[in-house]
C-alpha cells in the first residue's frame, strides 16, 4: 500500500475510490471498503480517498477527538489490502469546492476514477450536494460506475463514528467490539514510566496515545497486548495514575501477564476488551498491590485463564 500525500501534480489511473475520513474503521466503513477490493479483483487499483484533519476542525473550528489516529487507520487500510490511500489537506479550498468541480478535477480528472463504493448517506462538496442520487446521475457521463451500499444497523440504529463515540464515554468495551468488528485499540510506542510497577513485582509498558486520540473513562481495563509479533494477555490502566504521577500526563499503562521483557521503543497494540472499576487514588503502593491482585483475578475470569 502506498500513501500519497494529495498536490495538483496527483495522477493516478483506473481507480475504484471511496471518499470519507473512516474514523474508527467500524463495520460500515470496513463494507465499503470491502467492495474495493470486489473491484480491486476487476482489475481497477482500489484507494481511500481520505484527510490530514477532521473537516470540522476547519469549518467549525471543532478540536480534533479521533477513534483511531492516523498511524492506527493506516494499519487497517493496509490490512484489508488497499492499493493507496491519498490524502488530502482539510483546507476550505478543497472542502467547500462544488460537488460537481470535485468530482471531475479530482475524483475523474487526477485520480482516474472508473468506480466509487459510498454509502447512502454519503455527501461530499459544498453544502454537501454531492450525494448518493448526484454520483448517480452524473456517473454515464463521466465513464464510472456509482456503487451505493445500504448503511449497517445494529441494535435498530445506524452503525457510525458518532455511536462509537457514544459507547466509549461510557466505558462500554464490549458493545463497541461489536460495531468495530474487533476490540477497541490502542497504537504506540513503548516509553519509559516511573517504574515502580516492578517494585511490587508488577512491571508495566506504558503507551502515550497520540493528541486528539479518543480515551474511555479512566480507569482499569482487561486488555489483550500485541508485541513483536506475539499475543499476550494484560490488564491496562487508562489515566494518569493519581497515586504516584508527580504531573498530569495521560497514559496508557499495561501489566502483561508472565511477561518480563525490556521493549521500549518497540510499538505495541493494545485492546481494551472490558471495563473493570474506575481510576482510584490509594495511601500507598502496598494498597495499590492488593487492589491490582484483586484486578488481575477479575480480568484472568473474564479471559478465561
Amino acid at each position: 500500500m502506498k500513501i500519497l500525500q494529495y498536490t495538483a501534480q496527483l495522477r493516478l489511473c483506473d481507480t475504484a475510490i471511496a471518499v470519507g475520513k473512516f474514523d474508527g474503521v467500524h463495520l460500515g466503513h470496513q463494507m465499503i471498503l470491502q467492495e474495493l477490493q470486489k473491484q480491486k479483483q476487476k482489475g481497477l487499483k482500489s484507494v481511500a480517498v481520505t484527510f490530514d484533519h477532521a473537516p470540522g476542525t476547519v469549518l467549525r473550528q471543532e478540536e480534533e477527538h479521533c477513534l483511531l489516529t492516523g498511524t492506527e487507520r493506516n494499519l487497517y487500510y493496509e490490512q484489508m489490502g488497499l492499493d493507496y490511500v491519498v490524502v488530502l489537506p482539510a483546507v476550505r479550498q478543497i472542502l467547500q469546492m462544488p460537488a460537481p468541480d470535485f468530482l471531475k478535477t479530482v475524483l475523474c480528472g487526477q485520480l482516474g476514477m472508473r468506480c466509487i463504493v459510498a454509502g447512502s448517506d454519503f455527501c461530499f462538496g459544498k453544502d454537501r450536494m454531492g450525494d448518493s442520487r448526484f454520483l448517480r446521475e452524473m456517473a454515464p457521463g463521466y465513464g464510472y460506475n456509482a456503487v451505493i451500499l445500504p448503511k449497517l444497523k445494529q441494535n435498530d440504529r445506524e452503525i457510525s463514528s458518532t455511536y462509537v463515540k457514544e459507547l466509549l464515554s461510557a466505558g462500554r468495551m464490549e458493545e463497541i467490539s461489536r460495531l468495530l468488528g474487533r476490540p477497541y485499540t490502542v497504537v504506540g510506542k513503548v516509553v519509559y514510566g516511573n517504574r515502580l510497577g516492578r517494585t511490587v513485582g508488577m512491571p508495566t509498558i506504558n503507551l502515550l496515545p497520540e493528541p486528539g486520540k479518543l480515551l474511555p473513562p479512566n480507569g482499569v481495563y482487561a486488555a489483550r497486548v500485541y508485541l513483536k509479533g506475539n499475543r499476550y494477555n494484560g490488564i491496562t490502566n487508562v489515566g494518569y495514575k493519581p497515586t504516584v504521577a508527580k504531573k498530569p500526563v495521560m497514559g496508557v499503562e499495561t501489566h502483561i501477564f508472565d511477561f518480563e521483557e525490556e521493549v521500549y521503543g518497540e510499538i505495541a497494540t493494545v485492546e481494551l476488551l472490558q471495563f473493570v472499576r474506575p481510576e482510584r487514588r490509594f495511601e500507598n503502593l502496598e494498597a495499590v498491590k492488593a487492589q491490582v491482585d484483586n484486578d488481575i483475578t477479575a480480568v484472568k475470569k473474564h479471559l478465561h485463564i
